[in-house]
């Protein structure tokens, strides 16, 4: 009973110890005062390409450069604004143009050249992280060592414990929680990032803190064809114009 505490003790100090090495790839030393992070990239900080596309709609819905119509239907405005000044805005614009809806955009944008391009800045500026396996492997090491002693110490239960806890540490960057991806710059950006526009709130917040909640509503709304009938569009100004 003696050997199966000590045992157990090494799996805790190997799991401690992978959270540590975790821990320290995620500091990155950085000169914050030179990051100057866009919309684009604070929302891309807190929750991920979906976020950055939405505080973009919001963005141009609040220069009135397109409408939000029910069901999340884009249309262009034909504000004088509407100049995008990002090239993820550009394509937004584009695709408004052609008819789309905003849940169509959060499920097609993923892989396109504007969100990567955003998602590289990021990474090359030491706000986000970018693990390869060589990466995770290292800093999984020490769960790697003790599942080999319980291997060699014949340990069944505490070999699974171990395996377990070794491969919630393997975990692919894609499938991490965006609070895990952050390197400490980045989680820096967040927690000095301030505004009452419509794109920070949705920047930070999400799609239910748009100041108008008969647009937040449309925002938050089922994915439709872009050839259904629907209303006229809404007006998409903060502060409900």
């Amino acid at each position: 009973m003696t050997e199966f505490w000590l045992h157990l003790g090494v799996v805790v100090i190997a799991a401690v110890a992978t959270v540590v090495l975790r821990a320290r790839l995620r500091s990155v030393d950085v000169p914050l005062a030179g990051l100057n992070p866009t919309i684009e990239d604070v929302a891309f900080l807190q929750a991920g390409w979906q976020r950055m596309v939405e505080a973009s709609i919001a963005a141009l819905a609040e220069r009135k450069a397109i409408r939000i119509g029910r069901e999340g239907v884009l249309s262009i405005a034909g504000h004088r604004n509407a100049k995008p000044r990002t090239g993820l805005e550009r394509v937004i614009l584009a695709r408004a143009e052609a008819g789309t809806t905003i849940k169509r955009l959060k499920v097609t944008l993923q892989h396109h050249d504007a969100v990567k391009q955003v998602e590289m800045s990021l990474v090359e500026r030491g706000l986000l992280l970018r693990l390869t396996p060589i990466d995770l492997l290292k800093a999984a090491s020490p769960l790697i060592v003790a599942a080999t002693l319980d291997v060699f110490l014949f340990d069944p239960l505490l070999l699974v414990v171990t395996v377990v806890l070794l491969i919630a540490a393997l975990v692919p960057q894609r499938w991490m929680p965006y609070e895990v991806k952050r390197t400490t710059a980045g989680t820096y950006v967040l927690k000095t990032t301030e505004g009452t526009d419509a794109a920070t709130l949705v920047a930070l917040g999400g799609i239910e803190n748009y100041p108008n909640p008969v647009v937040a509503k449309a925002l938050r709304s089922k994915v439709i064809d872009k050839d259904s009938p629907w209303s006229s569009a809404l007006g998409c100004g903060s502060g409900g114009d």
